[in-house]
């Protein structure tokens, strides 16, 4: 009768030790499918922070070609009043010829000169037109290269996204086979902990005992509840934040889940 006892405590004992090995791997599994989850939502952010970019580099282009337009508007405008100046110039310098008086011919000359100085400015503003709009050009052609540089990247990008969207789309979908697998080998009273836990408590509910503490609240285990953990007779629970506690060391590896 006592070795029948026996028996039975050895056999309850290697079910909880299997108990642990699977909600470990259920946890895996879970962890797995959060991370292949996260992907999938973020995908249509990160794609709209890619056309962002390309936005922003067909704003930089748009401005320098603007840039562009409002130089050679102000420069045919500049040359239009020029034209105009060197006009009234040539008229007044007709009319010294005609001029009866020195008060008259003085006159014309000081319109000459005003003339003169006008002409210098515009021809001085002219310059600089064209100096800024050779700058104009090479900011033109330096965001052209950028646009180009930019639309490059962002559809190589873009086709990275969507590689991992339906690579994470298709391992979401393997994840949960395993996971109905692996919940037929847990025996109900062990899951109904685990999912306890999962439910009250943000993932993981499955927690590594890493140099004395609990890995996810990094609370030290006491002595006691670290010794139950490594007999792994029973499913022992974190005292702080109640996540079921595993040493890594006594816990085999298993199957990598799907990327």
């Amino acid at each position: 009768m006592r070795a029948r006892s026996l028996e039975d405590v050895q056999t309850r004992r290697s079910e909880m030790s299997h108990d642990l090995d699977h909600l470990i791997e259920l946890q895996q599994l879970e962890t797995a499918a959060e991370g292949a989850r996260r992907l999938v939502a973020a995908t249509p952010q990160r794609i709209a922070g890619l056309d962002a970019q390309l936005a922003a580099a067909d704003a930089a282009l748009a401005t320098a070609r603007e840039q562009k337009v409002q130089s050679e508007t102000e420069r045919r405008t500049l040359e239009k009043d020029l034209a105009a100046i060197r006009a009234r110039r040539s008229k007044f310098l007709d009319q010294t010829i005609e001029v009866k008086t020195n008060r008259e011919y003085h006159a014309l000359q000081h319109e000459i000169q005003m003339a003169d100085d006008d002409i210098k400015r515009l021809e001085d503003r002219i310059l600089e037109n064209m100096l800024a709009l050779d700058d104009t050009n090479a900011a033109i052609a330096e965001a052209e290269a950028a646009r180009t540089e930019a639309e490059r990247a962002v559809t190589a990008q873009k086709q990275t996204l969507e590689i991992e969207r339906k690579h994470a789309e298709a391992s979401l979908a393997e994840i949960a086979k395993q996971r109905e697998a692996v919940l037929a080998r847990i025996s109900p009273q062990a899951y109904a902990i685990y999912d306890t836990v999962s439910r009250g408590r943000k993932s993981p509910a499955v927690a590594a005992v890493v140099g004395g503490l609990c890995s996810v609240c990094h609370v030290r285990i006491r002595p006691q509840i670290d010794q139950d953990v490594r007999r792994r007779e029973q499913i022992v629970q974190c005292e702080s934040c109640t996540r079921i506690l595993y040493h890594p060391a006594l816990h085999p590896p298993a199957v990598t889940p799907p990327a």
